[in-house]
């Protein structure tokens, strides 16, 4: 019972790990697409989001559909409430929201130039959090294995 329920918070902690991976990969492809979007097409804030909330690959980024449909906030405010609630249906840290959040409070702030260097900057941040997040992965899945590996030694052991 106790080996299962250990496998069980287990896979659900892998789970939370590989979801995590997964919005940080969809949110590196945003801004990249953002970053192209501004860059060659001159394309304003409401145009990215138009774009980005009917591209299938950023089905993950769920505030994205709350920041474009909600008309009544300005756009500082919708993004940051819009983080903070798929922030807490979704296994990000909170180092990977205010990181989220601070994208969004400069996104749209200045001329295109600016926006594509702001766009470059959130890039490598991002993905730096990537390489950080892969590298806790392989640690969990080698204490995931340990784990288990302990937990069939004492049920042998218990049965015994």
């Amino acid at each position: 019972m106790i080996a299962a329920a250990i496998t069980a918070s287990g896979i659900y902690a892998s789970q939370c790990v590989n979801k995590r991976i997964k919005i940080i990969e969809s949110c590196i492809s945003l801004i990249k697409q953002f970053s192209c979007d501004i860059e060659y097409c001159n394309m304003p804030v409401n145009e990215l989001f138009a774009k980005a909330v009917n591209t299938q690959c950023f089905s993950d980024l769920e505030f994205l559909k709350s920041v474009y449909l909600n008309k009544s906030e300005s756009f500082k405010d919708k993004w940051k409430a819009s983080v903070n609630l798929f922030g807490r249906k979704n296994p990000l840290l909170k180092s990977d929201l205010i990181l989220l959040e601070g994208f969004g409070e400069k996104l749209g702030t200045t001329d295109c130039k600016h926006q594509v260097q702001l766009c470059d900057e959130y890039i490598k941040r991002f993905s730096a959090v990537y390489d950080k997040a892969l590298n806790r992965k392989e640690e969990h899945m080698k204490l995931c294995r340990l784990g288990g590996a302990a937990g069939a030694v004492f049920f042998i052991i218990m049965m015994l």
